[in-house]
């Protein structure tokens, strides 16, 4: 059968069994006026709106890898603050001021405090101020002042220089405090015959109970505690020159450390490890401006001199760590604040001005 022969065979068979069929000029008639009507865009249609799958599927992260970039990222972050901001130091924290020390000499001394650094020096205390020193944990600087009266009291303030507060009522000159490591008791030095030569004392921490530990009748002076705070270092007279001596801190079982005629030893100051003593030694004229500093162990032996000149190297005090020692010097003109290793070695002037700066102290 060929396919003309077979589509006239259906043709037949479908006319038979059809309804009747629709008049063709109805579809002519349709088909004209629809020619005529605007026919909208095929995305309009709802019909035409199908459900579409994507070809390639999205491929969920892992949570594991997930949390691992989000920790990426906070420890990237971090680094850039830190880079930015400089280590340990963020955009809008202040400066440590580590070294406090005295400006000016007399009626017109101040005390200043600066970084390790020498930078970002701050005016604390106005004059008259004189001879700070940080309490063992940093959180209180106790000076001399004579604001007021006639000679220097004991004052307390606070980092920047806030809530100062007198804590000894003395007819004497009084100043060198010192706090215990304990925090409850000050040592101090008071010119008792009012003549420059000192007695040492110790009050409680608030200036209560003031009371003599050293006799009459010989220089004592500078005092710092032993590291447990049982005992005193300090300097004294009583066996000619200035030599250094340690007592129980109810001036007791004083016992002699050095034993150099030629030299005035004075002013020690205990290593934060308690191991060492830095102290100032001056030549035999007491007055004269040669002074170098020294280091020995606690028990007087192995004495070392760190500085060697012409000048007056003195006042020694110790970083926390223990690794370096400020001190004032006039070795480049006037006193100026210089550090050093604790072997003597890497010499840095802190300070560069025309006024005499000394007596530091580090925390």
């Amino acid at each position: 059968m060929t396919s003309d022969s077979f589509e006239h065979d259906l043709t037949t068979w479908l006319d038979s069994v059809a309804p009747s069929r629709v008049p063709d000029e109805v579809l002519t008639v349709a088909l004209d006026r629809a020619a005529h009507v605007r026919q909208r865009p095929g995305w309009l249609a709802a019909e035409r709106w199908t459900t579409m799958q994507p070809t390639n599927p999205a491929t969920r992260v892992p949570r594991r890898a997930l949390t691992i970039l989000v920790v990426a990222l906070i420890a990237l972050a971090i680094v850039a603050a830190v880079l930015i901001g400089g280590v340990g130091r963020g955009p809008l924290t202040p400066p440590r001021l580590a070294i406090a020390f005295t400006v000016g000499t007399g009626s017109s001394a101040s005390i200043d405090a600066m970084t390790a650094s020498g930078t970002d020096v701050t005016r604390l205390a106005g004059p008259p101020s004189v001879s700070a020193g940080w309490t063992p944990n940093g959180s209180r600087l106790l000076f001399g002042s004579s604001r007021d009266g006639s000679h220097d009291e004991v004052y307390a303030m606070d980092p920047d220089g806030a809530n100062q507060t007198r804590l000894t009522q003395s007819t004497h000159g009084s100043g060198s405090a010192v706090l215990s490591p304990d925090g409850r008791r000050i040592a101090f030095h008071v010119d008792t015959t009012d003549n420059g030569c000192y007695e040492l004392f110790v009050m409680n921490a608030d200036g209560s109970a003031p009371t003599q530990v050293t006799p009459n009748g010989a220089c004592n002076w500078g005092p710092s505690w032993t590291r447990r705070g049982t005992g005193l270092l300090f300097g004294s007279t009583r066996d000619g020159n200035f030599d250094i001596y340690t007592s129980a801190s109810d001036g007791t079982n004083q016992t002699r450390l050095t034993s150099h005629d030629t030299t005035n030893d004075a002013f020690p100051r205990l290593s934060p490890d308690g191991t060492k003593i830095a102290f100032t030694s001056w030549d035999g004229a007491l007055d004269s401006t040669s002074a170098e500093i020294c280091v020995m162990n606690v028990d007087g032996t192995g004495r070392q001199q760190l500085t060697s000149n012409q000048f007056e190297d003195s006042y020694a005090a110790w970083s926390p760590d223990g690794t370096h020692l400020v001190f004032q010097s006039n070795r480049d003109g006037n006193f100026e604040i210089y550090s050093m290793n604790v072997d003597g070695t890497g010499l840095i002037r802190l300070t560069h001005t025309t006024t005499d700066e000394g007596g530091a102290s580090w925390r």
